[in-house]
């Protein structure tokens, strides 16, 4: 599922890839979930983009014939980050 500020995010772009490559690519429904199948085992990076939100990107390690699916929550555009 992907969130955000107001709740669920309509429409995010989300892909999985492995190794730099983009091995499937979808969007988010109405209530900000997804479903991204058939994948082999191994180690992804699920990266998910909306308008007027900042990129995420979370590391995602399937076994096999597992369906990816993370949580993720995005921030919006523009805010400040916090630095150390």
């Amino acid at each position: 599922t992907v969130t955000g500020e107001d709740g669920p995010q309509v429409g995010a772009q989300v892909a999985l890839a492995e190794d730099g490559e983009a091995v499937a690519v979808t969007e988010t429904d109405a209530e900000g979930g997804y479903h991204l199948g058939d994948l082999a085992a191994g180690a992804y990076t699920l990266s998910v983009t909306a308008p007027e939100c900042e990129p995420a990107a979370v590391a995602v390690q399937l076994a096999d014939a597992q369906d990816a699916h993370a949580d993720v929550e995005l921030a919006p555009a523009g805010l400040p980050t916090s630095r150390s």
